[in-house]
Parts: C-alpha cells; structure tokens; sequence
C-alpha cells in the first residue's frame, strides 16, 4: 500500500540522470529525495507525475501502476510558483481544485476552509500578484492539498517563508502525516528536512549515496564527535603556558589529553574531539579525570546537513553546479 518506485532508468541523450533507483514511500511517512543540483530529483519527480515516462522500471501506488486516474490524486507543490497571478486567490484555487475533480462547490468550500487555515481569509478576492512572497506560497501550498489527495509531493516547501510561517506549514505537514498521507519531501533546508522525515535517500548523479532512516544514518557515521568540559585549577591548566595571568588554557589541556587516533577540533573556548572508536572516547575521558572533575562529557549526533555534505564531496567536482536533469 505504498508508493514504489523500483529500478527506475531515466536517460536523456548521453547523461543518465536516475540510474535503477529504488526506494518506498510509505502511507503516514514523510520521505525524503534529498540531492544536489543534478542528482536526478527532479527527473524523478516528474516521473511520478507522469510528464516524462522512465526508460526503464516501473512506478506503482499500491500494487498498481501509476494510471491518470492514480495521478490525480497526487498533490503537488513545485519548486516554481505556478499560479496565474492576475487571478484571485480563491478563484485560482478553486478552478485547480476543479482540475483535480472536486465539483465547483466542494472546491470552493474547501478553498476557503484553507485559505482560513492559513491566515488567508482577508486576501481570498485580491490578485495573486499582489501577495507578498510568503502568501503566495501558502496559496501554492493550499493548491497542492485542497483535493485531499493521498500523495503529496513538497518540492522546497518552505522557499519564501519567515520562521513564523515555516512552522506553521511544518505543522501542517505532520498533521497530514498523522492523517495518513503519503509525502515526498525535496529541500535544502537541512535542518527542516531532519526534523521532519521517517526515511530518505540521498542521490548523487541518478544513484543512491546514502538510504535510511535518520538514527541509521547518524549511526552509520564513522567519525565519532565528543564535547568534553573539565573544572580545572586555572593556574595548574596553564602551567607551562606564558605568563599574564587568565591565558586560553583549553589548547594546554587538549595537550595533555592527546593521543593518537584523537583529532581536535576546538580547543580555543571548549573541548571537542572526534575519534572513530567509543573506546579512545572513554580513554581520553578517564585521562581527563585524572587532571580535574568532568562538568559534562557527551556525543555530537552529526547533522543531516553533516551528513549531506560528507556524501556530495565524495562525487569529484561536486562544487560545479549542473542543471537539475
């Protein structure tokens, strides 16, 4: 009962821009299509949307191929606003809600219901292109929901938005989880992105870098990251050091500390250390009781972000942009 799309080949001319991708997004999950430019996210998208067709593979939606039938109950908010700005706002809405098979007063009801959702009721009769960029947004956010479909691919759902608005569409996006919708999410909103999803894959060049859930892949993160914070006699921390009373003892300390295998990363207002073992984290932990009493000593989970950027540089050239196939 999930959306499939399994061994996907897609080719234009010479460049293969999804190379036998697979992957399910399943009912009440948030998955995540996560890439850099010309990872193949788009072709990908468009071919669930049924614009371009796969060269190979196949797309399903339980158990079934992705039909026009099946396709209109997909909801859709593109990267790209694709409103007709010199209409109102409810009457654009309206006439999209048609285009997806509500009958015009079940659209309409369902617009203004929306539109009051979002904090949209007093521009309902105003032009689109007199909306600031957030509202408009919204308006393309309302576009891709108002037919309650089963689907929902968010493409940069949050571009446009101040921090009030990107948690308010946020919340709707986890109140749609809960009711039960399937959704694809696409962003470089890193920090939104981990926050939100259940699974995602990350794609380099049309093929899978990294898959899984979010503790798996903070799990699968080889370099570990430890925070450690000592009280130490400041005077005893700084033996050795220049003379001139308060120094910054943090280096002396990490010195003391040193071993191979430990790589420092800041020294200057903190300790923070990174090794490859849990091991060498409890050895430089012990060391380090011995020169005073421990405040606090624990592991940084890497970010979504860390692990993204970890991924995309091991493709060569990952800083030349390339058009999204």
């Amino acid at each position: 009962m999930s959306l499939v799309v399994q061994d996907v080949v897609k080719s234009f001319g010479a460049v293969r821009a999804v190379d036998a991708l697979s992957f399910e997004a399943k009912p009440g999950k948030i998955f995540g299509l996560l890439g850099a430019n010309g990872a193949g996210k788009t072709t990908t998208l468009r071919m669930i949307l049924g614009i371009i067709d796969p060269d190979q593979g196949a797309l399903t939606w339980q158990n079934r191929p992705l039909s026009r039938d099946v396709r209109r109950r997909i909801g859709y908010l593109p990267e790209e606003r694709g409103l007709d700005d010199k209409m109102k706002v409810e009457d654009v809405l309206v006439y999209l809600g048609q285009l997806k098979g509500l009958p015009g007063r079940a659209a309409r009801s369902s617009v203004r219901a929306w539109l009051e959702r979002l904090g949209l009721s007093a521009v309902r009769q105003k032009k689109v292109k007199s909306l600031s960029k957030g509202n408009q947004q919204k308006v393309q956010f309302i576009a891709a929901v108002l037919h309650d479909p089963e689907i929902i691919i968010f493409d940069e759902p949050f571009s446009g938005f101040d921090p009030v608005n990107v948690e308010l569409i946020r919340e709707e996006m986890i109140r749609l989880k809960a009711e039960g919708k399937t959704i694809l999410l696409s962003s470089h909103r890193m920090d939104q992105v981990e926050t939100l999803v259940d699974e995602l894959v990350l794609l380099r060049r049309g093929k899978v870098a990294r898959r899984g859930t979010m503790r798996a892949l903070k799990a699968a993160v080889p370099v570990k990251r430890y925070v450690l914070e000592l009280d130490v006699d400041e005077d005893q921390a700084a033996s050795g050091a220049e003379s001139g009373g308060k120094v910054a003892w943090h280096s002396d300390l990490s010195k003391r500390l040193d071993r191979p295998g430990v790589r420092w990363v800041e020294t200057e207002e903190r300790l923070v250390f990174e090794v490859e073992t849990e091991t060498l984290a409890q050895k430089v932990l012990a060391s380090a009781l011995d020169l005073g009493h421990v405040r606090a000593f624990y592991r940084v989970e890497p970010t979504l972000h860390e692990i993204f950027v970890a991924a995309m540089r091991e493709e060569e050239g990952i800083g030349v942009e390339r058009n999204d196939a």
